[in-house]
């Protein structure tokens, strides 16, 4: 489904922009020439090396870059000429790193509101404070 006078590429991209990919802390991840060598917790056999594209995107998977702000800067970065592939491929990367539980899938990551490591809200209140105190 798409607005009146939204073509569903920009319903795409609008999507996209409220996305905020983050990298899980229980995996380890080092830089070996240029390339991100992933060493997965959840799935101890799955070993990744992403060459340095995919190891662009990954770096931006930090909970303050939204999808369509990594493939900006992306195609900033490596001068590309076809950005609609580009979009593509930013998103699967991402998407598959999602499956696998290398990355986060969340919205905004707001300081305020959710700690991104735990990806839960935090309280208002201080300990003992709070209902029922």
């Amino acid at each position: 489904m798409t607005l009146p006078g939204i073509s569903t590429r920009d319903s795409f991209r609008a999507l996209l922009g409220s996305e905020y990919p983050l990298r899980r802390p229980e995996n380890s991840y080092r830089i070996v020439d240029g390339r991100a060598d992933i060493r997965n917790h959840f799935i101890p056999d799955l070993h990744e090396q992403l060459n340095p594209s995919a190891t662009f995107i990954l770096d931006h998977c930090d909970g303050a870059h939204s999808i369509i702000g990594i493939w900006r800067t992306m195609g900033e970065t490596f001068e590309i000429s076809d950005m609609d592939a580009a979009l593509c491929e930013v998103v699967r990367l991402i998407r598959y790193l999602q499956c696998t539980r290398v990355l986060y899938s969340c919205t905004r990551c707001d300081e305020q509101h959710l700690d991104p490591y735990l990806m839960v809200e935090r309280n208002s209140f201080s300990p003992g404070t709070g209902p029922g105190h």
